[in-house]
């Protein structure tokens, strides 16, 4: 959607008729350490760590313009809250300081805090059919990506080099084996090293892909090793047959 200034994006927006609610959905894995002096969003992963934007910026930023983007429909004036969902229920959260993080919470919790919101804005703010409009405002409001950065930059297709490339000495390209990538190169393995691969899928052609194109892009012989690829990180399928089947490719700030 686009606010006036800048175009935003929100995982999962639910409507009520006193309350909205903007969840920003992160599926990672390992310690997750939330600093509040820096804000910082830390993984721990063994002895490696990463620092993201931390996703309480983001889901605030989200907020505002969202709430912009209602004053300029002349809509209605709810209430906008926020959460951070960690779909992995088997990751550790945790915190530095003294600092509080109500609204982060793991997926498994996320019916009950529906329902605290629910008694704690009891009144209705909005009829059925002003629901139903804002929803077709939404609809229409959306806008898929549609940049084609190859032809903008005159690059045919065929010169996008295959595969998974290592992250370590950057060798094209790394090796399937028993669930992990191994580089030919320098001997490195890694378990998520098509993720970036992934993405530079998304952004060079599309958000959607299907398991052939998968098994192209990434220089897999198997289409069940691409199938489970695509589902270890929630990709959303689309499409009821398997031939026509498709998976959206979706990165939040921060996912590895």
């Amino acid at each position: 959607m686009f606010d006036g200034s800048h175009h935003f994006q929100i995982d999962t927006l639910i409507l009520s008729p006193s309350f909205f609610l903007i969840l920003e959905v992160k599926n990672i894995s390992g310690t997750l350490i939330f600093d509040a002096d820096f804000t910082q969003f830390i993984r721990k992963d063994g002895e490696k760590e990463e620092a993201f934007l931390h996703p309480l910026i983001q889901v605030s930023r989200q907020q505002a313009q969202l709430s912009t983007w209602i004053q300029q429909k002349d809509a209605f004036s709810v209430p906008i809250e926020t959460l951070v969902v960690i779909g992995n229920n088997h990751s550790v959260l945790k915190r530095t300081g003294q600092k509080m993080y109500e609204n982060v919470i793991h997926g498994s919790l996320l019916p009950n805090k529906i329902k605290h919101l629910q008694r704690h804005y009891p009144k209705w703010l909005l009829s059925h059919s002003q629901l139903e409009s804002l929803s077709m405002l939404l609809t229409e409001a959306h806008n898929d990506r549609n940049q084609d950065i190859l032809k903008q930059y005159g690059i045919d297709t065929s010169h996008v080099i295959k595969g998974v490339q290592c992250p370590e000495c950057f060798h094209f390209s790394m090796n399937r084996k028993h669930g992990s990538w191994q580089c030919p190169s320098c001997d490195h393995r890694s378990k998520t090293a098509h993720l970036q691969a992934l993405r530079d899928y998304y952004l060079l052609f599309s958000s959607m892909i299907s398991n052939k194109e998968a098994r192209i892009f990434l220089n897999v012989s198997s289409s069940h090793t691409a199938k489970r690829i695509l589902q270890s990180h929630g990709f959303t399928r689309v499409g009821v047959s398997n031939r026509g089947a498709k998976y959206e490719l979706r990165f939040g700030e921060g996912i590895r």
